[in-house]
């Protein structure tokens, strides 16, 4: 009798037991303060689904976490570690079964879901599978390969459903209404184009660039079948005559629409004929048009580029009057180049051999300065220019410190923007005058502004 006692306390146990695996304790109940490393825990738990991959410690942890909130003489950490020992079970158990994980992940990418039936089915089944693996620490091959196989056979009915549902409710409305007997031909072209979707998805079910594009084709199939199903069906319900006259309403309102003369006294074959005619006449006129319409526009561009050009030069003429109005032709030569502007420094006055700036000097670059700040955002290059007498690399060093200091100086009294100003030196390799004459090595001793004026 005692035997028989225990045997049955063992029976109840392990259906518990069973039960428990089964339908998961969750955290509900469970509260736990925001922050903690309890709560930590906890989000790892649930993120990782501790409940299925390792249901029997998860329930141990879990009811320590109770009976800590009823009597908090209870030690947390405990709480804590069994949480943490769950997740060492939950990763062992992952670690097993890494197909079944794979295909239950992709079943779930695709809409499975515990109202799912079959998927329901498969989830008591990965209990039973994590259950024995976190116990025994065996792992059932043969399960977990038909478990894996189910996850995918859920995910392909899924994917199936995606791409061909509507399609198959338009078949299946084509079938209701008679179909195959009705129009068979189109019937048997539409299962075509769903039977090509359907091989396609289960070869290469991820190949949603091919599979795309022809789920749409099946599903327009599928609709013009039933499109001249219901129109058979209508024809069947009407006298030959009322079709006929039904037809010819709508070629006679099509032609209307395009104001072409009257042409009922002709066969449909006929008037359709005609409007196609027409139609073809009317894109060809605007072919033509649209042709005429491009050239036009191409030329107006040009037109535009044209005086926006002449418009930025004349603005530039006019520049150059006002500037003549502020610097004699003693102090600065003008000149206008395409969109550029060239302010030749001519009252400055360098000594031989040096690049300093006197107190003239800077009287006069100040007032050249106040001019630039007129012409608003302009990009700025200075050049420092020397006469042919000296060394060349002697004249080079001293037309780039010429220009260094000009452009130094204008920065320094805000004339210039650092960022849209430069300074370069040339020696003597660019001579406007001669050489041999006195005079005209003056005239090579200079400072050239080369101004793109930005906002004209």
């Amino acid at each position: 009798m005692k035997r028989i006692c225990i045997l049955i306390i063992l029976l109840f146990a392990f259906i518990a037991c069973s039960s428990s695996n089964k339908n998961p304790v969750d955290l509900k109940n469970v509260n736990v303060e925001p922050g903690s490393d309890l709560n930590l825990v906890l989000e790892k738990v649930k993120t990782e689904e501790a409940e299925i991959f390792a249901p029997a410690t998860y329930k141990m942890a879990l009811e320590k976490h109770q009976e800590y909130m009823k009597d908090n003489k209870n030690d947390l950490t405990a709480v804590v570690g069994l949480y943490k020992e769950t997740l060492k079970k939950v990763e062992g158990v992952k670690q097993s079964i890494p197909n079944v994980l794979e295909a239950r992940i992709d079943a779930i990418k695709v809409g499975a879901n515990k109202e799912t039936v079959k998927f329901k089915d498969a989830e008591e089944d990965l209990l039973d599978i994590t259950g024995d693996v976190e116990s025994k620490g065996k792992l059932n091959k043969s399960k977990s390969d038909k478990l894996a196989l189910q996850y995918r056979s859920i995910e392909l009915t899924l994917i199936k459903e995606k791409y061909l549902k509507e399609s198959q409710k338009a078949l299946d409305e084509c079938h209701k209404l008679g179909g195959m007997e009705l129009a068979p031909v189109t019937m048997k072209e539409a299962k075509k184009y769903y039977d090509e979707v359907f091989t396609l998805i289960e070869r290469d079910r991820y190949n949603d660039k091919a599979i795309g594009p022809k789920s749409k084709e099946a599903l327009f199939m599928a609709q013009r079948a039933l499109s001249i199903i219901l129109d058979i069906k209508k024809m069947n319900s009407e006298s030959k005559e009322a079709t006929v006259l039904r037809y010819e309403k709508l070629f006679e309102n099509i032609s209307k629409t395009l104001e072409i003369a009257d042409i009922r006294n002709k066969s449909f074959f006929e008037q359709h004929e005609e409007i196609n005619e027409y139609i073809n006449s009317l894109f060809k006129a605007g072919r033509n048009i649209n042709v005429e319409k491009t050239q036009m526009n191409d030329q107006l561009t040009s037109l535009k580029e044209v005086v926006g050009e002449l418009s930025k030069k004349e603005k530039i003429r006019n520049i150059i009057t006002d500037i003549q109005k502020e610097l004699t032709l003693s102090e600065a030569e003008i000149y206008q180049q395409e969109e550029r502007l060239i302010i030749r420094l001519t009252g400055l006055k360098f000594v031989s051999g040096q690049a300093d700036l006197n107190e003239n000097h800077q009287l006069f670059l100040s007032k050249v300065g106040e001019v630039i700040k007129k012409l608003g955002k302009s990009v700025v290059i200075i050049e420092g220019h020397t006469d042919a007498l000296g060394n060349e690399t002697v004249n080079q060093e001293l037309s780039t410190k010429r220009a260094n200091a000009v452009r130094d100086f204008f920065i320094s009294k805000t004339y210039l923007m650092d960022e849209l100003s430069s300074s370069a030196g040339f020696g003597d390799t660019r001579p406007i005058a001669s050489n041999k004459t006195a005079l005209g090595r003056s005239q090579n001793r200079r400072v050239d502004l080369v101004i793109t004026i930005l906002e004209l």
